[in-house]
């Protein structure tokens, strides 16, 4: 009984995991105070980079992307940056992580947000 049991709890399992990881995306492209923001944070943080596919979180607060630049190999770093408000009338970002591929932390905190960078 409990091997019919095993293989019912881990599809289940699996199942629910891939309904998480495919949340519905609720966030919004950045405008061009934003893009400048994030942009400016990054190099701040990470010297010479590029960013693209910049999502704001639908309250405003966080705000994913792609960055790539002389510190990595390849594609797919995400970053996840999170806001500190307006400064100055313009937004204002914190850099929180930047990891590269699909399943990492960085990208599990932008799903959690409403953002899906693979969109």
């Amino acid at each position: 009984m409990n091997q019919i049991k095993l293989p019912i709890l881990w599809f289940l399992l699996f199942a629910g995991w891939g309904m998480i990881a495919q949340a519905a995306d609720t966030s919004r492209p950045a405008t061009p105070d934003e893009i400048q923001s994030i942009t400016a944070t990054l190099k701040d943080a990470l010297d010479s980079v590029t960013v693209s596919g910049i999502r704001i979180s639908a309250n405003g607060k966080v705000a994913c992307g792609f960055v790539s630049g002389n510190f990595v190999d390849g594609k797919d770093n995400v970053f996840y940056a999170r806001s500190l408000g307006n400064k100055g009338g313009k937004p204002d970002y914190i850099l929180m992580g930047r990891e590269q591929g699909r399943n990492t932390a960085v990208t599990a905190e932008c799903q959690k947000a409403g953002i899906n960078v693979y969109q």
